[in-house]
């Protein structure tokens, strides 16, 4: 069964590998977060109305996320249960990593906490526009260290 939700195809598991796990199975949906440029910066070069509005910068960077987290072997998937979510759920060789991107003001980590509880093996992993390019050189690396 296919449900298309923020630029993502899901693809509903039916053996449910992770409880209230959706598998994702592509990227990026053109028409979403990708607006025709609509003005100018400083310097007069064109700018996405994306970037200007915090809410869709933050759809824009979830998704450069979630093509970075595709590009691994393993399984990806989206966790999402009642109010609590979970942006990413990878696992690769027997190793569960549960990823959440923060882009904006807004910092909660609930889901991250919720899932945590459910899924204590599991290790916490935070991208932010901060060392995302740490995680985009170096993905292995960064999912292997501390949180």
């Amino acid at each position: 069964m296919l449900s298309c939700c923020d630029g993502f195809v899901f693809r509903t598991s039916f053996r449910r590998p992770l409880a209230g796990a959706v598998e994702r199975t592509c990227a990026v949906d053109p028409g979403v977060g990708w607006p025709a440029p609509s003005r100018q910066d400083d310097r007069g070069a064109p700018v996405a109305v994306a970037l200007a509005d915090p809410e869709q910068r933050g759809r824009v960077f979830e998704l450069a996320v979630g093509a970075e987290v595709m590009q691994l072997p393993g399984e990806l998937f989206y966790w999402w249960e009642k109010n609590a979510e979970v942006d990413f759920v990878y696992r690769h060789q027997g190793e569960l990593y549960a990823i959440e991107v923060k882009s904006g003001r807004k910092k909660s980590l609930r889901g991250l906490e919720q899932f945590m509880k459910q899924f204590p093996h599991a290790k916490p992993v935070i991208v932010t526009p901060e060392n995302f390019v740490s995680f985009s050189h170096q993905p292995k690396k960064f999912l292997a260290e501390p949180c």
